[in-house]
């Protein structure tokens, strides 16, 4: 498989506090890589800082074979690389469909937009149903189905979700990665921060553990589960 993303030596942080010291991460086309590791040790700001919302204040990184290290957030997402954040982050007061159209602001063509729709749709068909509510009025597990239904809208070569089970109730966390599984076939590459060990153990082909704003150790799910120190401290003994 080939490198889709390949970041190295990236350096990033808040005003003046660094966060990330050198981190380098590599994410091969159709590959599902999970971070691991405590709260506040530099997961979010991982991501926050490859779609573009932190700076890059040292390294480089390459996603689809282009230098994106100081490219915009729109220059990002135009490329394929989308980030779904903790909280979903919707729009409140539009409908889910006004919300799942804003994850295709690139899209002109008019019968693409409706095309993916219909994927969107065909993927979560609960959300046709809310179609004309407001964001506000979902569930948190139907909020998290428009978040990732807007990144698919802007048709997403890779996935960055950020603790996409958080909050939810088991049958609706079976629902979501019933969704993700669906896409993982259909060739998507994923970057997931996730704190539920089970998920990542049967989702997950590799993971990388970060600390302190750096990762310690990485290795396929099959490495992981020899690993007790990793097992115990960070998968729950799974």
């Amino acid at each position: 498989m080939s490198a889709l993303l390949s970041a190295t030596d990236v350096v990033s942080g808040y005003l003046n506090r660094p966060v990330l010291h050198g981190v380098s991460i590599d994410i091969a086309e159709g590959e599902v890589l999970a971070l691991i590791g405590p709260n506040g040790h530099g997961k979010t700001t991982l991501l926050r800082t490859l779609s573009g919302f932190l700076p890059t204040r040292n390294g480089q990184f390459e996603f689809a074979g282009a230098r994106l290290e100081h490219a915009t957030v729109h220059a990002r997402v135009e490329a394929g690389l989308v980030h779904i954040p903790q909280g979903d982050q919707l729009f409140a007061e539009m409908s889910v469909e006004e919300n799942l159209l804003m994850g295709a602001y690139l899209v002109t063509d008019a019968r693409e937009v409706e095309r993916r729709l219909d994927q969107v749709y065909t993927l979560f068909p609960r959300l046709k149903d809310r179609r004309p509510q407001t964001a506000s009025s979902l569930s948190g597990g139907e909020r998290r189905m428009v978040g990732i239904g807007r990144g698919l809208m802007a048709d997403a070569k890779l996935i960055m979700l950020d603790e996409p089970s958080l909050g939810l109730a088991p049958l609706l966390i079976e629902q979501i990665y019933d969704a993700l599984s669906k896409l993982r076939t259909e060739g998507r590459s994923f970057l997931v921060v996730e704190e539920n060990p089970s998920r990542l153990m049967t989702f997950a082909d590799r993971l990388c553990l970060m600390d302190a704003g750096n990762i310690i150790w990485s290795g396929s799910t099959a490495e992981a589960r020899k690993s007790e120190d990793i097992l115990k401290t960070y998968l729950g003994g799974h």
